[in-house]
């Protein structure tokens, strides 16, 4: 049997197909909090078309790149791009930033509709949290991750 040196309590994931499997990580961990930050629709649509279309060109000069990013999981932009909501969505094509808004939209009205009442489930507002040091204070109360810090 194999047994670790170091007993950690703690794992933190930032992946951002997670948002996808919340029901799985929560049956799992019942005890886990999960933080989901969320960013201006625009905002975070341009960024992800922009990643979109850097990991397309460079996996154009290296096939390694959309092989590798496919293998672990990160299909979320680039070539091999698997829409979070690939069921009754209407912009399909994924050099319009309109795709990415409606992605945005399906993401989070899913994600609020399915988690919203669960206390282990916290939604952080991006802008809010670089403009406001209180406002990672706030989130801090609401959950026992302070313990982390203090």
């Amino acid at each position: 049997m194999c047994k670790h040196k170091i007993q950690k309590k703690r794992y933190l994931s930032k992946n951002n197909q997670n948002i996808k499997r919340i029901d799985f990580i929560l049956k799992t961990f019942p005890k886990a909090k999960i933080f989901i930050p969320f960013r201006s629709p625009l905002q975070q649509a341009y960024s992800l078309l922009t990643q979109h279309k850097r990991f397309v060109a460079k996996s154009q000069k290296n096939s390694f790149i959309a092989d590798y990013m496919y293998w672990i999981g990160h299909t979320e932009f680039g070539p091999k791009y698997e829409p979070v909501y690939n069921k009754s969505y209407k912009y399909k094509d994924y050099f319009d930033i309109n795709h990415w808004l409606e992605q945005w939209y399906l993401t989070y009205e899913t994600c609020l509709q399915e988690h919203c009442k669960n206390k282990n489930v916290t939604f952080i507002c991006y802008e809010k949290l670089c403009k406001s040091e209180n406002y990672w204070n706030d989130i801090l109360k609401y959950s026992d991750i302070k313990k982390l810090y203090f």
